[in-house]
């Protein structure tokens, strides 16, 4: 049990998802946010609970989205 939460850091500052309890239900959480030319990025699945949680996760994905002109 626990909540836990994507951060993604795109070279200048930390994104984060919506908030969800776990449960035996998946879930989706999304993350979006641009990131500059040449940044070091990285994704993370994260709680704001101390000490270690216990999750699966699965069919997780990251696309690169083109802007519209």
């Amino acid at each position: 049990k626990g909540t836990v939460f994507l951060d993604f850091w795109n070279g200048h500052s930390d994104l984060a998802s919506a908030t969800v309890a776990l449960s035996a239900t998946p879930q989706t959480l999304t993350v979006r946010g641009a990131v500059p030319d040449a940044a070091d990025t990285h994704l993370q699945i994260r709680t704001a609970q101390t000490g270690p949680v216990d999750l699966e996760a699965s069919a997780a994905s990251i696309r690169a989205l083109v802007p519209q002109a």
